[in-house]
């Protein structure tokens, strides 16, 4: 029971602040407390320059998010969606389509 509060809370802050939520996909996530967040894009392999997470998934988590990505939706959205959304498929995937993301290359 408790985990369906979390969910559907992350849900609802997700749904007030939309747009809060978009720019935080787009800054790569820089909510993990690692330093280097909205820099990283411009990383490049650079020397010295701060590196993206690297985060271990599971099997299971891998499947699920190839499912999402069967979608339609690109790779890097859905991670984030799925991490965002606490590795919640069904709750990633209703975020996408709420927002509209489509993959441009289909």
């Amino acid at each position: 029971e408790a985990v369906v509060s979390t969910q559907s809370t992350g849900l609802q802050a997700i749904q007030a602040n939309p747009q809060q939520f978009i720019n935080l996909l787009n800054e790569g996530g820089g909510a993990a407390g690692g330093p280097g967040g909205p820099q990283m894009p411009g990383a490049g392999g650079q020397p010295g320059a701060p590196q993206p997470p690297t985060v271990q998934i599971t099997p299971a988590e891998k499947e699920a998010i190839d499912r999402i990505k069967a979608l339609g939706f690109p790779e890097h959205l859905v991670v984030q969606a799925y991490f965002a959304c606490e590795k919640n498929e069904n709750l990633a995937a209703e975020f996408l389509f709420s927002e509209n993301f489509q993959d441009d290359n289909q």
